[in-house]
């Protein structure tokens, strides 16, 4: 009997946590996370980066294909309302798709394609700063003149480098590059094109 009642008193004694346990775990609980919250704010920026450059580079080659279908000019331009190009650098307040960029009046008959504006922060801006890429009928990349003349193509001078950056975290982005040729590529930081008349490093 008195063995038993030994054996029920150490039984007791071990199911707890002295504090000193306590205070090691919180504190090894206190070092992971802190290590691993970086790294997880981190990796959301990045995907939500890679989101935002893919759609930027998608309605890019998608306003080439309609360039390159219609035999016509397709332009994507910076735009904050949906509507209208509305000028600027920054790409990050959205942009649209048209055919008619420098329209006067009912300006949505002829946008193709809106694009949303990024979010937590997010900025694109492109070197040389330019706020419309146009693609002509061959599907080379250049601008409209401010001509007036109906169907006017002016050809890039040197690549674009439209550079995507997280508002969240300063070391993530990507770069959306666009050639004269009308060639497209996303880079990843420190990537670089090949071949191109002038090549881009993001």
């Amino acid at each position: 009997m008195m063995g038993a009642r030994n054996r029920i008193s150490t039984w007791h004694a071990a199911a707890g946590f002295t504090l000193i346990e306590l205070l090691v775990t919180i504190a090894i609980a206190a070092i992971l996370t802190a290590i691993a919250v970086p790294s997880y704010e981190s990796t959301i920026a990045a995907n939500r980066v890679s989101t935002e450059a893919d759609g930027l580079i998608g309605d890019f080659q998608y306003a080439r294909s309609e360039a390159l279908k219609q035999g016509a000019n397709v332009s994507v331009c910076v735009s904050t309302d949906g509507a209208t190009c509305s000028g600027g650098s920054d790409w990050s307040t959205g942009h649209i798709v048209t055919t008619n960029p420098n329209c006067v009046g009912s300006c949505a008959d002829y946008v193709l394609r809106v694009g949303a504006a990024f979010a937590r922060g997010d900025t694109a801006r492109s070197t040389p700063g330019t706020a419309m890429i146009t693609f002509n009928r061959m599907g080379f990349a250049g601008y409209v003149p401010t001509t007036g003349v109906w169907n006017a193509f002016a050809g890039l001078a040197a690549p674009v480098d439209l550079k995507v950056l997280a508002g969240t975290v300063s070391s993530v982005w990507r770069c959306v590059a666009i050639s004269q040729l009308g060639q497209l590529v996303v880079l990843q930081p420190g990537g670089a094109t090949v071949g191109w008349p002038a090549n881009i490093t993001c």
